[in-house]
């Protein structure tokens, strides 16, 4: 019998307001042990402010959040250490070292030792830097150790807010492995972001938020399945062929891109599309076929939400 996953975040209808627009719009999830789930969505989905009612930095006027069984609003959660996060832009004292950082956040826990701290350092590539003040650290450096001043806690829900806009390519990379292995120790990880790219090869579980609202939320296996592909056909008449391919799937999303259309479904029957076009009087010189990437897939999503909005 397979060991039931360990609920870590649960939201419960949650629903924030402010001056009459919905920030966060009756959100409801089960977040897991090992999981890295990406919030992704634009600007203004409402990503942040349900990042800070995670963390009580807002308050949470309808719906229920817990983390680990307990409703955030009835208990001290982060003074046992269950959550830790890194938000945008974070700060840090210029004038002390990054060791006196990560000591200082250490201090409120009794258990954790000196050889845990130089174990993050290590993780987080700052081992040259720790005894520097934060003065003359770099952007990444500067990241870096919040990331590391989170980790040293041993949180069991780890929120990242943006996390790629404050890091090189090689830091994103440092990043990501030091994510992966925190899901591996068991923590569950959410990793907020408007920038698309990798996303679906790095997170386990992709939720897409829009006006507040969650408006799919689905793992990475989903994402790339097989079944589920793109297939580009350059036709010699794209308007009609447009039509045919309109009328011949209930299922599949047909648009026209210059003189390509383009299909996206599962289980698209390739010979079937290229015998009903020919049929039809449309000239098909070119057909290529492609899994759908997070990119394509959260635009078309977008535009069925503008579509039926």
């Amino acid at each position: 019998m397979s060991k039931e996953k360990e609920v870590i975040l649960e939201l419960d209808n949650v629903f924030r307001t402010h001056g009459g627009r919905r920030q966060v719009d009756h959100c409801s999830c089960t977040l897991y042990a090992g999981e890295i789930v990406g919030l992704v969505g634009p600007n203004s989905a409402g990503k942040t402010m349900l990042i800070r009612m995670i963390l009580r930095h807002m308050r949470t006027p309808e719906g229920t959040i817990r983390i680990c069984g307990e409703d955030i609003e009835k208990r001290g959660i982060h003074s046992e250490g269950r959550v830790s996060a890194v938000l945008e832009n974070p700060s840090n004292y210029r004038y002390m070292t990054g060791l006196d950082h990560l000591r200082m956040t250490a201090r409120p826990y009794k258990d954790i030792t000196i050889e845990e701290i130089r174990e993050v350092v290590d993780r987080t590539g700052l081992k040259s830097c720790i005894r520097d003040k934060v003065a003359t650290y770099s952007s990444r450096q500067r990241y870096m150790l919040a990331v590391a001043q989170a980790l040293v806690t041993r949180p069991a829900l780890l929120l990242l807010d943006e996390p790629t806009d404050d890091l090189d390519p090689v830091g994103i990379k440092a990043l990501k492995e030091l994510l992966k292995e925190e899901a591996a120790r068991g923590a569950c990880v959410v990793v907020s972001s408007h920038i698309l790219s990798e996303m679906d090869a790095f997170c386990t579980r992709i939720i897409i938020m829009k006006d507040g609202r969650f408006i799919s939320d689905l793992s990475s296996h989903e994402l790339l399945d097989p079944n589920r592909v793109r297939v580009r056909i350059r036709v010699g008449q794209p308007q009609h062929g447009f039509e045919v391919l309109e009328a011949l799937f209930d299922d599949a999303t047909v648009r026209i891109d210059d003189d390509e259309l383009i299909v996206t479904g599962e289980n698209l029957q390739i010979p079937q599309m290229n015998r009903t076009l020919i049929f039809n009087d449309v000239d098909v010189y070119e057909i290529a076929v492609n899994r759908e990437p997070l990119e394509e897939y959260f635009m078309e999503l977008m535009q069925e939400e503008e579509d039926h909005g």
